[in-house]
């Protein structure tokens, strides 16, 4: 093979430029083949003191390869001239000195343009499947940030690329997400030069465990709507003196967010870069082992209205815990995590990941939601899992005063009798199978805003019109959306056939919407006398 190979010489033209060498040609290389720059003026990009007449040798070197010409340029199974690339990089290989580092360059070169979806799935398979259990998402997206732009330029369906990948579904969104993100470094729907580091951290702090307060645990707080569950576990958080940061768990909510991401980043003279944006753990984590004298804790809401087994991923091997301090039984290796604790100077011991003696993580979960994720036995059994009461507290402040407001329309139903009755009849009505305890209504299901006081004022609303409505909107479409769903007749009276019929009847009947619950004893006689 000849590919009439220029003769390569260190050349300065200018004192205060860089030397023209084998690692100056590979940037040159690289900068035409991927993002498309004319070699003449890479120069002045990568010679910012000054520029250096090297731009000739470079093009030299491009039109050996036939690169100056777009009609020449390596097609997407990466062949020129029916010359494997791989035959290229490696007859450069066979050359001492600087042609090495050329070859070194052009083997980094992934021609794509014209793959097809399923291409791009067995791509996406190969990466996926091959990379460790710890990164798998992360090659995933690094691979939607290099393929972002062929994705978009010939608008392929992602899902389908998941689809011909053999991978989870789930995982369309994290390649969706990945793709978004390509905008930061990619040109012309081309993938940026993106450099590699090679950096080597130095002089990392050993985690000083002296003194580390002990008792961590796992603690999910669950109960009907509106039972305080929030509220408790503030007030916990308060009261033990814990540095707390709260997260809420959603349908779509990722590892990503909760464990950490490679996200790009771009300096001002455009090089791309990638560093670990921590996730909501990681950073409770980082500042607990760092800290070993303060109490942190991780508030999760709602743990069960996201698929908490994948968000926690690998995480989830941390939940057992030591009797003895209430640290990790077990540790486990990150490559994100790790990262992110060098990058802020510290060192894990043995590069391994576990959840210290001063870190807490507490969760709510409301057992009486639909379309949630069922948080499997295994996952459960690593929590202490305590039920809020429902029951109103004489010796709270609060409790007795909402507990003895009145319901908007009515002169003697309070609030306390009100849901006292529902939820005994939640048990009485549960014909159909319905677990009636996770349907009952909490205490602090409403709030004062939505009752009336004895003296029938309302200190939100001057108009007692709204203050039924806001009830209305709360109360009766819980009751009727999840409570009365499956026998709608054993609540409420016949005639209300939709919940607009249902709202409407509160604001003239009041509770007489219901069939039988808070009939009065004096509206009982003239039934029976009738």
């Amino acid at each position: 093979m000849n590919l009439n190979l220029p003769r390569l010489e260190n050349r300065i033209d200018n004192a205060n430029a860089l030397p023209f060498d084998k690692e100056y040609i590979s940037y040159v290389l690289s900068k035409y083949l991927i993002e498309g720059k004319a070699a003449i003026n890479i120069d002045q990009d990568y010679f910012p003191n000054g520029y250096n007449n090297t731009g000739i040798l470079a093009s030299m070197v491009l039109n050996s390869f036939g690169l100056i010409s777009n009609s020449n340029i390596f097609d997407n199974k990466g062949i020129y001239k029916d010359i494997p690339l791989e035959n290229v990089v490696s007859y450069l290989d066979q050359h001492d000195g600087r042609y090495k580092k050329i070859a070194a360059g052009l083997a980094k070169i992934d021609y794509m343009f014209n793959y097809s979806e399923q291409e791009l799935g067995a791509l996406l398979e190969n990466k996926y499947n091959n990379a460790e259990d710890n990164n798998k998402i992360l090659s995933l997206y690094l691979f939607g940030i290099k393929y972002a732009g062929l994705i978009e330029k010939n608008n392929y369906n992602y899902k389908k690329i998941i689809e011909y990948a053999n991978i989870p579904e789930s995982l369309n969104v994290e390649l969706s997400k990945a793709i978004k993100i390509s905008k930061y470094v990619t040109i012309n729907g081309m993938p940026r030069i993106i450099e590699d580091s090679d950096t080597v951290v130095e002089n990392l702090k050993e985690i000083d465990n002296t003194n580390r307060v002990i008792g961590g645990t796992n603690v999910i707080y669950y109960g009907a709507p509106g039972c305080g569950k929030s509220y408790k576990v503030k007030n916990i958080c308060e009261k033990e003196g814990f540095n707390y940061i709260r997260t809420t768990f959603y349908s779509d909510y990722t590892n990503g967010e909760f464990v950490g991401l490679v996200v790009p980043k771009v300096d001002k003279k455009g090089k791309i870069s990638y560093e670990i944006e921590p996730g909501y753990f990681t950073k409770i984590l980082f500042d607990a082992m760092t800290n070993p004298t303060q109490k942190y804790c991780l508030v999760i809401e709602e743990i069960n209205r996201g698929n908490a087994s994948a968000i926690f991923g690998d995480i989830f091997q941390l939940l057992d815990r030591n009797k003895e301090d209430g640290s990790s039984e077990f540790e486990i290796s990150n490559d994100l995590i790790k990262q992110y604790f060098n990058s802020k100077g510290y060192k894990l011991e043995n590069d391994k990941v576990r959840i210290p003696s001063n870190l807490w993580i507490i969760a709510t979960m409301n057992t009486s939601d639909q379309n949630v994720y069922i948080l499997d036995t295994a996952f459960k059994r690593r929590w202490k899992l305590k039920k809020i009461s429902n029951r109103f507290d004489e010796n709270n402040e609060y409790d007795k005063k909402i507990g003895a407001m009145l319901i908007p329309g009515s002169d003697n139903i309070t609030w306390k009798k009100f849901i006292e009755t529902i939820n005994e009849a939640i048990f009485d009505k549960n014909a159909y199978g319905v677990n009636a305890e996770d349907k009952q209504i909490g205490k602090y299901f409403v709030g004062t805003e939505d009752l009336v006081n004895i003296d029938g004022t309302n200190e939100f609303y001057n108009n007692m019109d709204d203050v039924k409505k806001a009830f209305a909107e709360k109360v009766l479409m819980y009751l009727w959306d999840d409570v009365a769903k499956l026998n709608k007749e054993a609540w409420f009276n016949h005639q209300y056939k939709t919940l607009d019929d249902l709202l409407i009847g509160f604001e003239n009947e009041n509770l007489k919407v219901f069939n039988d619950l808070f009939i009065t004893p004096e509206e009982d006689t003239v039934n029976n006398e009738e």
